[in-house]
C-alpha cells in the first residue's frame, strides 16, 4: 500500500501559516520558523490512501524565550563592594534556557585584559584579583535570544 502525506503547522487549528507542504513519501519535516512565545501550535498531519485523504490534529506549546530571563545576574559579591585581598569568588543566578556563560574582569568597563573564560554553564568562579584599584566585570549569558551581559564595578584592596 502505498499513501502520501501533509504537514502543516500554524497558530490555529488547521491552518498553515507557519508550515505546509506536502512531504510526499517521508515520515519527517522540519519547521524552522516556530515561535518562541509560549503559544499554541497546531499541526495538521493528512494522509492519502486508497479510501482518500484524512488528517489528525496534534496541539503543541511553543517555547517561551520571551518569557524567561535572559541574563544571568551577580548574586554575591553585590556590584560596588570593596574585594579584600587578592582573591574573589563571583556567585551568579542561573538562567533557564541558558546555553552558556562567559566572564569579563577588565581594568575599564567591557574589558577582559585580567580575566575572559567560558563558564560553560557554571553559575560561580573564584579567581583572582588586582590587590588595588577598580576592577569591571561583565557577566555574559548566552540563550536562544542571543548573548546578553551585566556589567558591574569593585574596587579592590589589600
Amino acid at each position: 500500500m502505498r499513501w502520501s502525506t501533509s504537514s502543516y503547522a500554524g497558530t490555529t487549528q488547521g491552518a498553515n501559516n507557519l508550515y505546509g507542504s506536502s512531504t510526499g513519501l517521508n515520515r519527517t519535516a522540519t519547521i524552522s520558523n516556530l515561535p518562541t512565545n509560549g503559544s499554541t501550535v497546531w499541526v495538521r498531519l493528512w494522509t492519502r490512501s486508497a479510501s482518500g485523504w484524512q488528517f489528525n490534529d496534534y496541539q503543541y506549546t511553543a517555547a517561551n524565550l520571551g518569557s524567561v530571563g535572559t541574563k544571568a545576574s551577580l548574586t554575591l559579591p553585590p556590584g560596588g563592594t570593596t574585594l579584600r585581598g587578592g582573591w574573589a569568588t563571583f556567585v551568579w543566578s542561573p538562567v533557564a534556557g541558558a546555553q552558556e556563560y562567559f566572564f569579563y574582569i577588565g581594568t575599564t568597563p567591557g574589558s577582559n585584559n585580567l580575566y575572559g573564560r567560558s563558564q560553560g554553564l557554571n553559575t560561580s568562579l573564584s579567581t583572582s584579583v588586582p590587590r588595588q584599584g577598580t576592577i569591571y566585570v561583565r557577566l555574559w549569558t548566552r540563550s536562544a535570544a542571543g548573548w546578553q551581559y551585566n556589567d558591574y564595578s569593585y574596587a579592590t584592596a589589600y
